[in-house]
């Protein structure tokens, strides 16, 4: 008597934004889609782009614009040695990208979450942890053992970006570390030996910025380390970046170098959105 063919599930990630599910991740590795969900079509319109200019929602995503919506998501981990610590510590590759969402795309940039709703532990309760100044500090000398300052087993949070730097909220008692996915709202950087200048090249650029009246936030210099505010901007009552980051996301591609053409798409996407 003949089997019937085993049926093989394919690992599937939950993708929400502004808190509302708006499509899954269906695939392994670093060979997966995404497709809306008919709910987020109707409420955002058929070929909308507030997932990313490079992800439009179509109910059946043509295949031509696979690898653009596959670089969307990837564009949402980190570079470098923070990348292979994260997936040392998620215990995949580093090329892993949907065991990498699966572990920490519950916080990354803009209002998009990401997470394995078959997990142990789900569904989780997004909590905070109240930090005095040592404890931010001791984050910060721990970036090289805890990459945007995750908590073991609890940090959910990928940025991108090559620079070491951890991740804070911002509350009304003050510095908190955000755990099971709490949206963070800051970025805290130390000086590194391979990137001297560079935190203090951004905090002088930051306040060209607020001179121009493009941004509200200050960076806070602390012994060794700046904090700068991630998110100036507001969208819909949540926070929201206009960085390098976003840009890269919104085009599902990286904006290094800063080429003249990639400069022009930049602006125009700034201003028709006017951030």
């Amino acid at each position: 008597m003949s089997r019937s063919p085993k049926v093989i599930s394919m690992p599937e990630l939950t993708v929400a934004l502004h808190g509302a599910i708006i499509g899954h991740l269906r695939g392994a590795g670093a060979d997966f889609d995404f497709r809306p969900t008919p709910e987020a079509v109707r409420t955002w319109g058929m070929n909308s782009r507030m997932l990313s200019l490079a992800v439009p929602l179509l109910p059946r995503p043509p295949a031509s614009g696979r690898a653009l919506r596959r670089s969307f998501f990837a564009e949402l981990l980190p570079e470098g040695d923070a990348r292979e610590r994260l997936a040392n510590e998620a215990r995949v590759r580093k090329d892993d990208i949907m065991g990498m969402l699966a572990a920490f795309g519950r916080d990354v940039a803009g209002a998009v979450q990401i997470w394995d709703t078959s997990a142990p532990g789900e569904p989780r309760t997004p909590a905070v942890e109240p930090l005095d100044d040592s404890g931010v500090r001791t984050m910060l000398e721990n970036v090289a053992i805890a990459p945007l300052g995750n908590k073991p087993r609890r940090g959910k949070t990928s940025l991108n970006g090559v620079q070491p730097k951890v991740v804070l909220v911002r509350t009304d008692d003050g510095w908190a570390r955000a755990v099971d996915g709490w949206p963070s709202t800051h970025i805290a950087k130390p000086v590194v030996p391979k990137y001297q200048s560079m935190i203090f090249d951004e905090e002088y650029g930051s306040r060209f910025a607020r001179a121009l009246g493009h941004r509200k936030n200050r960076a806070a210099r602390r012994r060794r380390a700046s904090t700068a505010d991630a998110d100036a901007l507001s969208c819909c009552g949540k926070p929201r970046s206009a960085h390098e980051e976003f840009l890269a996301a919104a085009f599902a591609r990286r904006c290094r170098p800063p080429r003249p053409d990639v400069r022009r798409r930049s602006a125009t996407l700034l201003r028709r959105y006017r951030w």
